[in-house]
């Protein structure tokens, strides 16, 4: 019986390998479209930091991720 799953195991295996060697390389995607409007959009973005409103949310939101202690449990 024993002898029986062995050579189960080793038909197993031995299809494995050949189908991982009849399989062909996957070929690399062609990188996105370059978006020209995205350095104006990105620059806008960044114009608008540091703003009391969003340094104010920083902090209001540190202090509480901090003072539960979130980074240490995870989650």
């Amino acid at each position: 019986m024993r002898n029986l799953y062995f050579n189960i195991a080793a038909l197993g295996a031995l299809a494995l390998a050949a189908g991982c060697q009849t399989m062909k390389p996957q070929q690399d995607e062609a990188p996105p479209a370059a978006n020209p409007g995205f350095a104006a959009e990105m620059a806008k973005f960044n114009a608008q930091f540091p703003n009391d409103k969003a340094t104010k949310y920083e902090d209001v939101s540190i202090n509480f991720n901090n003072a539960q202690k979130l980074d240490e449990r995870g989650n």
